[in-house]
């Protein structure tokens, strides 16, 4: 296993190496390398940032395609896990957008 340090200063750009290399294994095709990199990442992210932030979300998302790849059928269910981490993170990124918006169109 791979350590994911995540210091203050650098939490992002730390978990987005993780996520990096995490997705230059599944382009290798090699998942059993990928997912263990991903889950720690999205654990990582939601302890360091908060289980609301927007890199959050960016982890669900990944996350939830290596799934996908892995068990196409299986992850395709609505009540896949899958499937829950991409409706979590779809719900993150609409709480995100509602709140950047200008104070006028709220």
């Amino acid at each position: 296993m791979i350590p994911i340090k995540v210091t203050q200063d650098k939490k992002r750009m730390t978990l987005r190496g993780a996520n990096n290399l995490a997705l230059l294994f599944i382009n290798q095709g090699n998942y059993a390398k990928a997912e263990p990199i991903l889950k720690k990442a999205l654990v990582s992210a939601e302890r360091k940032l908060g289980t609301e932030h927007p890199t959050v979300a960016a982890g669900l998302e990944n996350y939830a395609a290596l799934m996908r790849m892995m068990s196409p059928t299986l992850s395709r269910l609505p009540w896949s896990k899958a499937a829950k981490m991409e409706a979590r993170a779809e719900a993150i990124r609409a709480m995100h957008a509602q709140q950047e918006k200008p104070e006028e169109w709220n």
